[in-house]
């Protein structure tokens, strides 16, 4: 096979029905199609994108976790977990390929996927600065008080003074597209910061949705995977111990009971993406709570940074500590208790 054919196979192939193949159901979004990452299960119904690139063969990038982005191939080797040329014989139905052409095109997507990436990188960076001087956070948390709208946080535990230091806040009208249509919505906003309190972006809680699994949206698109929720920026990543869960809500409720200083909890936006978290979680003492039913993902997530302890509720951890009244003493003796996985 010779580089004319690879090049045929990314002209012929298309990536929706890989995708669908690969148990995603894409929905269209402007000029993209949209759809939960099926490389790594994701949940973000608009975390995963199909387009055309400026060669006019079909792209796709992941949002939400380490996937990365690609073309056809590209996705069928991170799919089927083949190298190269084993992706080009996926397509192909097992023909041999020119070692010598197979290793020409490689090279030459390698200096593509480089360069991708730095283009990926730039627009991502100067995203993130418009974001930063738009201070829109801050427009969002004058609304808690000129709209009236600190008892939806205090309905979900979240105190004033809490609101107030993690700078939450609400917008009454964010627009968001879904699979029927565009949806104009209130929303919760989250602002998501780094370690010192850099802005990395804002997520927005849809109050108003059709579908209960589609209940997240980012004030802005491009600027690379989902970032976690650091309950407390002042540390970042640079503590002992870190208690990780899903959401970034269920982080400020579980951080607001623990109430311990020197002590993380971080909000994962989506299970499959401690992926993303594990070198940062390397070398401390972790404790692991994920939502019913991610036992899975638990263990998937101790054994990649060498062990945890971890612990299970018959229920979400913020919806059970609130709905049972569960103070600090209860939490410590929980992680106290907590089984240790390998």
């Amino acid at each position: 096979m010779n580089r004319a054919e690879i090049d045929a196979i990314l002209c012929q192939s298309d990536l929706l029905t890989l995708a669908e193949r690969a148990g995603a159901s894409p929905h269209r979004e402007g000029s993209e199609y949209r759809m939960p990452c099926p490389l790594h299960a994701g949940e973000n119904p608009s975390g995963f994108a199909i387009y055309n690139g400026k060669d006019g063969t079909q792209r796709w990038t992941c949002f939400t976790g380490d996937c990365g982005s690609g073309d056809a191939i590209s996705f069928v080797q991170k799919w089927q977990r083949l190298d190269f040329v084993k992706a080009c014989e996926w397509f192909t139905g097992g023909k041999p390929i020119d070692p010598e052409a197979a290793k020409q095109m490689a090279a030459e997507r390698a200096e593509r996927v480089a360069r991708e990436l730095e283009e990926t990188i730039a627009r991502a960076q100067a995203a993130l600065a418009d974001l930063r001087s738009a201070q829109r956070h801050t427009e969002y948390h004058d609304n808690l008080d000129k709209c009236q709208a600190r008892q939806l946080w205090r309905l979900r535990g979240i105190t004033d003074a809490m609101q107030d230091w993690l700078q939450l806040g609400y917008c009454p009208q964010f627009t968001a597209a879904t699979k029927s249509g565009t949806l104009i919505t209130p929303t919760l906003a989250i602002p998501i910061f780094g370690k010192g309190w850099e802005l990395l972006n804002i997520r927005h809680r849809l109050l108003e949705t059709l579908n209960p699994k589609d209940k997240y949206r980012s004030e802005r698109a491009g600027l690379g995977p989902a970032a976690p929720f650091l309950f407390d920026p002042d540390y970042g990543y640079d503590t002992d111990r870190i208690l990780w869960v899903e959401g970034e809500i269920k982080a400020m409720v579980v951080g607001q009971t623990l109430d311990i200083t020197g002590f993380q909890v971080i909000g994962l936006p989506g299970k499959s993406n401690w992926k993303s978290q594990a070198e940062h979680a390397k070398g401390k003492r972790n404790w692991i709570c994920f939502d019913p039913g991610a036992e899975q993902d638990v263990m998937g997530f101790a054994h990649a940074i060498g062990g945890a302890q971890a612990f299970r509720l018959p229920d979400k951890i913020d919806d059970y500590i609130l709905a049972n009244q569960l103070n600090k003493e209860w939490l410590t003796a929980t992680l106290r208790n907590a089984r240790r996985i390998q």
